[in-house]
């Protein structure tokens, strides 16, 4: 897991060729812009999803974790919670999702929060699990969420 200030990610870039040409494109693109919706970078190996939403209450979201894809998230506007926590240590809820990528995990003691804000990136590669969504305060905030996915 790396959080890191958007313009902090150019160390980064030598991880890999998809984390490099993602880190290029969030240094390119204009977040305010940009609508609801997928964007293909490179095909499927590295793509885009802007979204609005709610924040909801920490019961209300769930640890996932990828096993194909790194999650970079950045926020264009407001601000959430996520949680984070050691993926050895969790139990599965339900099955792996080949075609989301994605595992669903139930709460476990021992996590932290990151305060996600506009400006700063939260990167979470596989079996960093994280719970994302969650509100800051008693009521929700919209939020306008970028999020990058890299395929490994």
């Amino acid at each position: 897991m790396i959080i890191a200030d958007l313009k902090s990610l150019t160390p980064y870039k030598a991880l890999s060729r998809n984390m490099e040409l993602a880190i290029d494109y969030l240094g390119e693109i204009d977040f305010e812009t940009m609508e609801d919706g997928k964007y293909p970078v490179v095909g499927d190996d590295i793509y885009v999803v802007v979204s609005t939403y709610a924040t909801r209450e920490h019961g209300e979201s769930k640890y996932e974790v990828h096993r194909n894809y790194i999650d970079i998230q950045c926020l264009i506007s407001g601000e959430e919670l996520i949680y984070c926590n050691e993926f050895c240590r969790m139990e599965a809820d339900g099955d792996y999702n080949p075609p989301n990528d994605k595992q669903n995990l139930k709460d476990q003691t021992g996590e932290v929060a990151i305060h996600l804000k506009p400006g700063m990136a939260a990167v979470f590669y596989p079996n960093d699990a994280h719970k994302a969504c969650c509100r800051l305060r008693n009521e929700p905030q919209k939020v306008r969420k970028l999020l990058v996915k890299v395929r490994l």
